[in-house]
């Protein structure tokens, strides 16, 4: 029945049945094209992930089929040649390489080809610059999936910089030999076997070549090992060791031993020796002139100092110098003169330094400085710059010339006493008596009564000859020949006779007085003398003290002296003023005559006493040393 025989629903029924078989066919073909577009986006996922994966890789990559077209490479490789993959791609390497590469290229895979496997070499390669690399290419064939040949697939490394660096190492090595091989100095490498694996010129010039004779041979002309190695230890401690030895070549060699690694790992002892042959004949020399100066150094009836340069402090000073500065040596050592207040001006040391500094010299260059004490000392310094212990120093020599400057000082005080002295003697009496007749006149004059307007003219110019008498009365004190009275007494009993005179003193004053009297034996004093000494030193305290300060007044035996002090709390005297002292009309008070202290110098002298000055800012000590003789003093304890 043809179609238009078909009744409708026959045609309908039809199309129904036709639509039920296209919708089970659709059923059973969708799933397998499903599967089919599935496998085709792994396998493309697959490929664009091994090709991310190859595209990390930082050394280039390339294969090639079975016609040595290129089918493939990773993101490096095409960074290095400079073309983009699609520009690779089915190209050989005659279209990618210059010709002089591509025929070693070519040959290489038509070698790899024809014995299937790895291939490795060295060659250089064209980079994206134009330059030409260094290059390592490791190569592989692979098989198909049915087990035919498919192609190659290559590995590219740049050797360039470890090239570079080989032959830069190879120079250094090279310059290092030629380094040793000029060295003043031994060098060689030593093995367990005592064998030299190696050594410098030196080393031949000084041992011979070493031929395989062992060291023991080559540096002792010994026959067997030595008995204690020294090298051995260090194979032994694996640490370095320094030692001096006196070589077969009959010199001394200073030996630095270090552990060793040769290329091969075995162990080996790198051996330096410096021949100090010429260090040890001055390292004598030298120890026995630094012996000869020490000795001199600390012989020296000088005080002798030496101090660095760099920051003032003393490294040594000899026994003089202790002796007259009071100090034991580790009590100066590491410390400067400003430190230990020895210089009595700071500038004194600058002064010296600068003169060295400007080659200048400096010899007896006259100084004041202190002793640990206090005490001013005046000395001669002699200075040099000189080299100790390496560094820059300052070597001073000190003559103290203090007993001498002390004793020109009073020799010079008693030529002026016994100027004034004599002068005093020679014209005292013929001053005096024309005073006394114009004295006698003037009281004569102002009785009269037509004179009595003129009374108070007249007792001023009495008052005045008087003040002039009394200052001629101490002049003519001074008389070097002036007559002493002398018995023997103790002085603590004048000063406990005029005590009372001294209170009277202190108290108009507003001051105090304290006595100490020690035990003292006798001495030969003249009494009067003896009680204005006192008085004057007492009365020079007292003016020399603001209000409360107090008055000291000792005496004691001190070996065989017997020791009068007068000490007060004033501001002290300068040191200018202290060398005048004694000076007959020198005085720093208004109203003095200068006379006081000079006639206590003169009252000492005759007693052949020694008066000695302290004096610092808290205050003044005046010390009256009178002999004694042992007789006395023995009579006195008795």
């Amino acid at each position: 029945m043809n179609d238009e025989e078909k009744t409708k629903d026959q045609l309908i029924k039809e199309l129904v049945e036709l639509r039920s078989r296209v919708a089970e066919l659709q059923t059973v073909q969708t799933p397998r094209k499903q599967t089919e577009e599935k496998l085709e986006r792994t396998l493309r996922e697959q490929y664009h992930f091994l090709q991310r994966l190859i595209d990390t890789i930082p050394n280039p990559i390339f294969y090639k089929n079975v016609h040595g077209l290129f089918t493939g490479c990773n993101a490096a490789y095409e960074a290095y040649v400079g073309l983009a993959k699609e520009d690779i791609i089915g190209k050989s390497v005659f279209e990618v390489y210059p010709d002089d590469l591509a025929e070693i290229y070519h040959e290489k895979d038509t070698a790899l080809f024809t014995e299937p496997g790895v291939q490795v070499f060295e060659t250089k390669f064209r980079v994206a610059d134009g330059t030409r690399r260094d290059m390592v290419f490791n190569k592989a064939t692979y098989e198909s999936s049915v087990g035919t040949l498919a192609g190659l697939v290559g590995v590219i490394t740049d050797i360039t910089d470890r090239k570079r660096a080989e032959e830069a190492l190879k120079e250094e090595r090279q310059r290092l030999f030629s380094l040793l091989d000029s060295l003043p100095a031994l060098v060689y490498l030593q093995a367990q076997d005592y064998s030299i694996s190696f050594s410098n010129r030196y080393f031949w010039e000084v041992f011979g070549k070493p031929k395989k004779r062992p060291c023991y041979e080559i540096l002792h002309g010994r026959k067997q090992p030595c008995s204690e190695c020294s090298t051995f230890r260090v194979f032994d401690t694996k640490t370095p060791q320094v030692l001096e030895e006196d070589m077969l070549a009959g010199r001394y060699y200073r030996i630095y031993l270090y552990p060793f690694s040769d290329i091969d790992g075995s162990p080996q002892i790198l051996v330096l020796g410096i021949d100090i042959n010429d260090q040890k004949q001055a390292e004598e020399a030298m120890r026995l002139s630094q012996e000869l100066f020490f000795k001199a150094f600390n012989a020296s009836p000088s005080m002798m100092a030496i101090a660095r340069l760099a920051d003032n402090k003393i490294i040594n000073a000899n026994d003089s110098f202790l002796n007259a500065a009071g100090y034991r040596r580790e009590e100066i050592v590491g410390l400067t003169a400003c430190d230990l207040n020895l210089w009595e001006s700071t500038k004194t040391r600058v002064k010296i330094v600068e003169m060295l500094h400007q080659g200048k010299p400096v010899r007896n260059f006259e100084c004041k400085f202190r002793a640990k004490s206090g005490k001013g000392r005046v000395g001669l310094v002699s200075a040099e710059l000189i080299e100790f212990g390496g560094e820059p120093c300052l070597l001073a020599a000190v003559n103290d010339i203090t007993e001498r400057k002390q004793l020109e000082q009073e020799m010079a005080r008693l030529d002026r006493l016994n100027l004034v002295g004599e002068m005093a003697a020679a014209i005292g009496h013929e001053v005096r008596n024309p005073m006394t007749t114009v004295r006698g006149f003037l009281q004569l004059l102002g009785e009269k009564a037509g004179c009595m307007l003129y009374k108070d003219y007249f007792n001023l110019m009495i008052d005045e000859l008087d003040r002039a008498n009394s200052i001629i009365t101490q002049f003519l004190s001074l008389a070097k020949d002036k007559p002493v009275d002398k018995n023997e007494q103790n002085l603590n009993t004048i000063i406990n006779t005029i005590f009372p005179l001294i209170q009277a003193d202190v108290y108009k004053s507003d001051k105090y007085v304290n006595l100490e009297l020690n035990d003292i034996p006798d001495l030969f004093l003249d009494d009067n003398e003896i009680r204005q000494l006192i008085l004057n030193l007492v009365r020079n305290g007292l003016e020399a003290m603001q209000s409360d300060g107090i008055l000291t007044i000792r005496t004691y035996a001190d070996a065989d002296k017997v020791v009068l002090a007068v000490q007060d709390q004033g501001c002290g005297i300068e040191a200018g003023v202290v060398d005048k002292l004694g000076t007959p009309f020198f005085t720093t008070k208004d109203n003095g005559t200068g006379l006081g202290l000079a006639v206590c110098y003169s009252i000492a002298d005759r007693h052949n006493s020694k008066i000695v000055i302290e004096t610092a800012p808290t205050g003044t000590t005046f010390y009256v040393q009178f002999p004694c003789s042992g007789e006395i003093a023995t009579l006195s304890s008795q």
